[in-house]
C-alpha cells in the first residue's frame, strides 16, 4: 500500500520545467522539483481543511441562537418593567395631585360630588423592582390619607359642638340643614347605589360629607342672634312673668330690658331683613328683623331709627339708638328673640354672645365675638 502511494505520488509530482518570459532578461526556464510540488500540495490540503472547519463553525449554532433569543426576551421584559414603573409613578403622582386639588376645593367651599367621583382609584400593586422607588410616594400618600381622616374627625366634632350649642338655645340643628328652594348645596341624604359617593374612595367620601354638612350648618348660623345688641347697659327686667309697673299686677314680659343712656347705639343681633321700623304701639319706636329659619328679633323703645323696612342688615350693624319711647319708664332697650313667631328667653342667646366675645370669636357653638 505504501509502495502504491509512493508510485502514485511519483507519477503525479515529477520535476517540471516551465518557460518564463521576463521583459528585462528575456526568455528563461523555471524548474519546479517534485518535492516542491508535494510540499505545496500539502499546504493546500491543510488550508482547505482549515477553510472547511471555519465554514462549519460559522454555520447555525443552536446554543448561540438560544442565548440570543433569551437575551431578546429579557430585554423585552425589562422594557415592560420600566414601562410599568413609569406608569406607577405617573399614576401615583396624578392621583395625589388630584386629591390635593379636591381638598383645596373642599376647604374653599367649591368641591362637588363629580369632583369627588373623578378621583382616580388606587391601582394594583407596583412591580417588585419599583418598590424602593415608590416608597416616597407611598409615604406621602399615607400622610395625605391620615390628614383626610383627621380633617373628617375634626369636622364631625365641630358639627356636634355646634349642634349641642343650638340645642342649648332651644333650636334643632335640622332647622338649619333645610335649605330654601332658591338655594343650592350638597345632597346630605344617603347616596343612591352607584352614585358618586358609592364609588368614591371611602375616606374622601366621609370627609366630603362631614365637611359639607358642617359648612352648610355654619353658613346658616348667620340667622342665629349671636351679637350683643348694646354694649353699655344694665339688666333691669328679665324674661317671663313679672310685676307690671303700669298696672301693678303680674304680666308676661316677652323680652329682656337692658337700660342705658339715651342714644346708646343698638346693633343687629344677626344678619337679616328689616320687616318693620317705626312706631308700634307700646313698643314705641321699634325695629323688627327677620333672620330666616323662623328667627326674628325685636328692638323697642328706640330714640332714633337707623334703618327702614326692606333694608338688609349684617350682624353687628348699627340700627338705631336707645331711648324711652312707647310704654317705658326710662331709657332702655326692650330686646326680644322669637322662634316661629313665639317669643323665647333671649338670655341664652345673650350668654352665647358673651361667651363668643370673651373667647375672641372662637366659640365652638354659635357665631363670633363683638365686632
Amino acid at each position: 500500500m505504501k509502495h502504491s502511494i509512493s508510485s502514485l505520488l511519483g507519477k503525479v509530482f515529477q520535476d517540471r520545467e516551465f518557460l518564463h518570459y521576463n521583459g528585462e532578461k528575456g526568455m528563461s526556464v523555471l524548474k519546479i522539483s517534485a518535492r516542491t510540488q508535494m510540499s505545496a500540495a500539502a499546504v493546500g490540503v491543510a488550508l482547505l481543511g482549515s477553510v472547511t472547519g471555519l465554514a462549519a463553525t460559522a454555520g447555525p449554532d443552536e446554543a448561540l441562537l438560544q442565548e440570543l433569543v433569551e437575551s431578546r426576551a429579557e430585554a423585552r421584559a425589562m422594557r415592560a418593567k420600566v414601562a410599568t414603573i413609569e406608569n406607577d409613578v405617573m399614576m401615583q403622582t396624578a392621583r395625589m395631585e388630584q386629591r390635593q386639588q379636591f381638598l383645596a376645593s373642599l376647604f374653599e367651599g367649591d368641591a362637588s360630588l363629580d369632583q369627588l367621583a373623578a378621583i382616580m382609584p388606587k391601582s394594583g400593586t407596583a412591580v417588585v423592582e419599583s418598590a424602593s422607588l415608590m416608597k416616597p410616594f407611598q409615604k406621602l400618600e399615607q400622610e395625605q390619607l391620615a390628614f383626610v381622616e383627621q380633617a373628617a374627625t375634626a369636622a364631625e366634632a365641630r358639627y356636634r359642638d355646634k349642634s349641642a350649642s343650638l340645642r342649648d338655645l332651644g333650636l334643632r340643628p335640622e332647622r338649619f340643614m333645610r335649605q330654601s328652594q332658591a338655594m343650592g348645596g350638597p345632597e346630605i341624604a344617603a347616596d343612591a347605589q352607584g352614585g358618586p359617593l358609592e364609588s368614591a374612595e371611602p375616606r374622601f367620601a366621609q370627609l366630603f360629607m362631614s365637611w359639607k354638612k358642617l359648612d352648610l350648618l355654619e353658613k346658616e348660623l348667620s340667622a342665629v342672634p349671636s351679637f350683643k345688641p348694646v354694649k353699655a347697659y344694665t339688666y333691669t327686667s328679665g324674661y317671663g312673668v313679672r310685676f307690671d309697673p303700669f298696672k301693678g299686677t303680674t304680666a308676661m314680659h316677652q323680652g329682656v330690658d337692658m337700660a342705658g343712656p339715651v342714644g346708646e347705639t343698638i346693633y343687629a343681633a344677626a344678619e337679616g331683613k328689616v320687616i318693620r321700623a317705626g312706631r308700634t304701639g307700646g313698643y314705641g319706636n321699634m325695629v323688627e328683623i327677620d333672620h330666616g329659619k323662623g328667627l326674628t328679633t325685636r328692638y323697642a323703645h328706640m330714640s332714633r331709627l337707623g334703618v327702614k323696612a326692606g333694608d338688609r342688615v349684617t350682624r353687628g350693624e348699627e340700627i338705631g339708638g336707645m331711648g324711652s319711647t312707647g310704654r317705658s319708664t326710662g331709657s332702655h332697650l326692650h330686646y326680644e328673640v322669637r322662634i316661629d313667631g313665639k317669643s323665647v328667653n333671649p338670655m341664652p342667646f345673650l350668654e352665647a354672645a358673651d361667651f363668643a366675645a370673651n373667647n375672641s370669636g372662637t366659640m365652638t357653638g354659635i357665631g363670633g365675638g363683638d365686632e
